[in-house]
């Protein structure tokens, strides 16, 4: 299952900012961090990129892997992927809501079943067994963090 999003459009005070946690790391003034900086300038804007995304991103971009330095461009489009995960975040905060009715913090594990099975990406029923085992789902209801998990794999 794949959560889909847009890119969110970054406004120019979050650039300046960007922009300026970037030069302090951006030692010789060249325009570019080393990979092993990366992970901490980003943290230091309040995004928190798993070593896994961090390793994917440079191998697959070809720049990067050649040279072992990520331009402030490069740097600004993976934040932008990181900012815009946390925005499809509060979709899922939404989709939960909707889901439990009595605002208990629980929904029914029939009903995300069903759910999985019949809209956007079907899965299988082997698939959302495994998707609530991997997310620790046992019984009949399906706590938010739960579902947060679920979610977010």
């Amino acid at each position: 299952m794949t959560t889909e999003f847009q890119l969110v459009p970054l406004e120019e005070p979050e650039v300046i900012e960007c922009k300026e946690a970037f030069a302090l790391f951006d030692r010789d003034a060249d325009g570019f961090i080393s990979i092993d900086d990366l992970a901490i300038v980003m943290r230091s804007l309040g995004t928190a990129p798993t070593t896994d995304e961090l390793k994917k991103f440079c191998t697959e971009n070809q720049t990067i892997r050649d040279r072992g330095l990520v331009s402030f461009d490069e740097f600004l489009l993976l934040m932008r992927y990181k900012l815009s995960e946390v925005e499809s975040d509060d979709y899922i905060v939404e989709a939960f809501r909707h889901l439990d009715s009595e605002n208990s913090g629980y929904c029914s594990s029939a009903e995300i079943r069903h759910i999985f099975k019949n809209i956007g990406d079907k899965m299988t029923d082997a698939e959302i067994d495994d998707m609530f085992q991997e997310a620790g789902v046992e019984g009949s209801l399906v706590s938010f963090e739960e579902f947060m998990r679920m979610m977010s794999r």
